[in-house]
């Protein structure tokens, strides 16, 4: 999960999600903190860069994410895993260790539209994950099971104001 951008080491890089840093500290890879079905846009910004981004050697990566418009739009999205569905590793199959068989689904639903026709505009969305990974430690070929319950919001309002207008 780490990219390396000019040659630099990962940590090197900065990740920016609509221009605020969302860099893990420790291991220099972006946190996940997005829905993949609201991005917009992935910028990838090399060489030649202004010091507003700062403290980094390698590269920036900025995700932009969706804004509402004119018309009403939206999506959903399930995906199934299951961890029977994968081939056993090596050390599985020596011991005749069987993966479990549980259905894992990630939902994702998204709408944007007009809040005000022409002037505010909405974007939203949820992502749930329920999942369960089964793997083997390498050293012994002990099965192991690790769950993952999380659930992301994402919101967005974007406006504009009316030629010759100012805000009080």
């Amino acid at each position: 999960t780490q990219v390396t951008i000019g040659g630099s080491w990962a940590y090197d890089n900065v990740f920016l999600i609509d221009g605020v840093d969302v860099n893990d500290n420790v291991l220099g890879q972006p946190n996940n903190l997005f829905l993949e079905d609201a991005i917009q846009e992935v910028q990838v910004l090399a060489s030649g860069l202004s010091a507003e981004y700062g403290r980094f050697s390698g590269g920036v990566v900025n995700v932009i994410t969706r804004s509402g418009s004119n018309r009403y739009a939206g999506g959903f999205r399930v995906n199934l895993t299951n961890p029977s569905w994968s081939a056993e590793t090596p050390y599985e199959t020596a011991r005749n260790t069987a993966r479990a068989s549980k259905l894992s689904p990630v939902s994702q639903f998204t709408l944007g539209g007009p809040a005000v026709r022409d002037r505010l505009w909405f974007f939203g969305g949820v992502r749930v994950e329920r999942t369960t990974t089964q793997s083997s430690f390498a050293q012994t070929g002990i099965p192991y099971t690790s769950e993952n319950n999380n659930t992301r919001y994402e919101a967005r309002l974007t406006g504009t104001i009316a030629p010759g207008h100012t805000l009080q």
